[in-house]
């Protein structure tokens, strides 16, 4: 599956878990937070695909998808970050930016 199609399978995710993605610009990796009582991802806007979808895998690794429906090749991706056991990446916190 190419990295755009992944993206969107991870889209899809969010919305039907009820987790808001943020995308922005900045000196930041990206990863999960809470912003005002809602779960968010958040992701530099200008970091490859590639980087982009490893964050998403780390956020959504740490939640119990056990009941949840994945497509088989995004279930495999989220093990495979989980698996590797990259270096987790820090969200910047939006609480100032968002005013």
């Amino acid at each position: 599956m190419k990295p755009e199609q992944l993206l969107l399978q991870f889209e899809e995710l969010s919305e039907r878990l009820g987790i808001r993605l943020v995308e922005e610009k900045g000196n930041f990796n990206g990863g999960s937070c809470r912003l005002r009582e809602q779960n968010c991802i958040v992701i530099n806007k200008h970091r490859p695909a590639e980087q982009k979808l490893r964050i998403l895998a780390e956020a959504f690794s740490q939640l119990d998808l056990s009941s949840v429906y994945l497509v088989p090749n995004l279930r495999a991706y989220i093990d495979k970050v989980q698996t590797l056991g990259l270096e987790p990446t820090t969200a910047k916190t939006l609480d100032s930016e968002a005013g």
